[in-house]
């Protein structure tokens, strides 16, 4: 081997150490670019998971919402339902009343008309004895 070609080995060998540095330092800087984006990804992953909390809060917080209403309406209609209910057993019990309320009144009557008839004969009657 010359010396020439030594000295281009040489030279191809300190390119190549050279090419590897400089890929080495291209590399380090691409991994402290990655590290940065990283970083600098990190608070918005967080406000994503935030909103994404506040998201599914507020789905949350509308279904129990509407579940509330719903609980709330089908109370009002039971109680509705209830009142409807006593109106009915109150309608009742008044026509039972009025019912009732007739009933004695025509005893009543019946039975004025039975001292009427009563104090009529009971006239005659004092007619008849005295009279005589």
């Amino acid at each position: 081997m010359k010396v020439s070609q030594l000295d281009q080995i040489k030279q191809a060998y300190e390119q190549g150490v050279c090419t590897v540095r400089l890929l080495t330092q291209r590399v380090n800087t691409m991994k402290e670019k990655h590290l940065d984006m990283l970083r600098r990804l990190e608070p918005l992953e967080q406000e994503v998971k935030k909103i994404e909390l506040r998201r599914n809060y507020d789905e949350k917080r509308h279904l129990l919402e509407v579940e509330l209403i719903a609980a709330r309406a089908a109370q009002a209609q039971q109680e509705l339902f209830e009142v409807h209910n006593d109106l009915d057993q109150a309608q009742s019990t008044k026509d039972d009343i009025n019912a009732q309320t007739i009933e004695n009144n025509n005893k009543i009557y019946e039975i004025d008309q039975i001292v009427a008839n009563y104090l009529i004969e009971k006239c005659d009657f004092e007619k008849d004895t005295f009279g005589l």
